[in-house]
């Protein structure tokens, strides 16, 4: 009866020690898996803050929100599209005031010029403008084109860019290159101003995104 006993007694260590190690092996499990989940975490939160290929400029959170109030504005328009409508008209009319006050600014750049020093109400002066060798490039000499009709074939690839770029984005090609100023931020109020004059030189000309070489 003894031996009964202290066969059970190595029997009830036995079951306590397996039942030791499945509660550190339970633990360990745990850790391992909690360990994973931080990990995923972190390279979720680094791989969204750093490796996404669309980046907000700093204007980007400012232009969301006022996106958003679209779906708000909705309901409000369309209960009275004749208020509507002219309420419309009248911000339109402010924008285009704004964006040929920047398109005649001197201030625009530094040199004294503006966008219609070359390119009088949307034309051209002819002849070339130079980009300065005190820009750091250059000196370069290049046509200098009508705007007429220009906001039609944009997008397109513009070779200073390597890229295709946007209307906006090559207004600021003509203040840094021309008027040696300041680019617009993209999203600014004033970048759009000024594109949605230099648009206005396009009414009714036929739009040629993507293969025209004018």
């Amino acid at each position: 009866m003894v031996k009964k006993f202290q066969s059970a007694d190595k029997w009830q260590n036995q079951v306590t020690k397996q039942g030791e190690g499945l509660d550190k092996m339970k633990l360990s499990n745990k850790i391992t898996i909690l360990s994973a989940i931080m990990l995923s975490t972190v390279a979720l939160t680094v791989g969204c803050g750093t490796t996404s290929r669309y980046k907000a400029d700093e204007f980007g959170a400012k232009q969301e929100g006022k996106m958003d109030v679209a779906l708000e504005n909705i309901d409000k328009a369309m209960s009275d599209m004749g208020a509507t409508k002219k309420r419309a008209m009248a911000k339109q009319a402010e924008v285009m005031r704004l964006g040929k006050e920047l398109y005649n600014d001197t201030e625009l750049g530094s040199n004294g010029q503006s966008c219609n020093s070359c390119h009088p109400g949307g034309g051209t002066t002819g002849g070339e403008a130079q980009i300065a060798k005190k820009m750091g490039h250059g000196p370069y000499a290049l046509p200098i084109p009508s705007l007429v009709g220009a906001s039609a074939r944009f997008p397109k690839f513009k070779i200073p860019n390597d890229e295709v770029i946007t209307l906006a984005q090559m207004d600021n090609n003509c203040i840094r290159m021309f008027l040696a100023g300041k680019r617009l931020p993209l999203n600014s109020p004033e970048s759009f101003y000024l594109a949605t004059y230099v648009s206005s030189f396009s009414n009714g000309d036929e739009i040629q995104v993507a293969g025209s070489e004018k």
